[in-house]
């Protein structure tokens, strides 16, 4: 799909999708399969991974920008995020305990 985030808006997390619109703020990294575009009011701080991007006079970028083959490589983090989600939900057993 795609994200756009209007001028007022702001995200506070990291982002996985097709293209991305920004023109808010962005803190977080944004992996996009397709494209980012940072309008002229966009603040993104965080890394950007995506085959295009567009950076609009006047955005605001502190990250750094990998520019691979999209489809590999937004696969390869699709899988390392799943992985990464699975390993943080596993609880050691004396978590579970039932503090009544």
């Amino acid at each position: 799909g795609t994200l756009i985030v209007g001028s007022t808006g702001r995200v506070d997390a990291n982002i996985l999708v097709a293209a991305a619109m920004i023109n808010g703020t962005i803190n977080g990294d944004i992996i996009a399969s397709e494209k980012v575009e940072l309008g002229r009011t966009a603040r993104v701080i965080g890394n950007i991974q995506s085959p295009r991007l567009t950076i609009e006079d006047g955005a605001v970028f502190e990250g750094s920008c990998s520019m691979l083959k999209s489809k590999e490589a937004f696969e390869k983090r699709i899988y390392e995020s799943k992985q990464q989600l699975e390993t943080n939900d596993l609880l050691p057993l004396e978590n579970l305990a039932d503090d009544r």
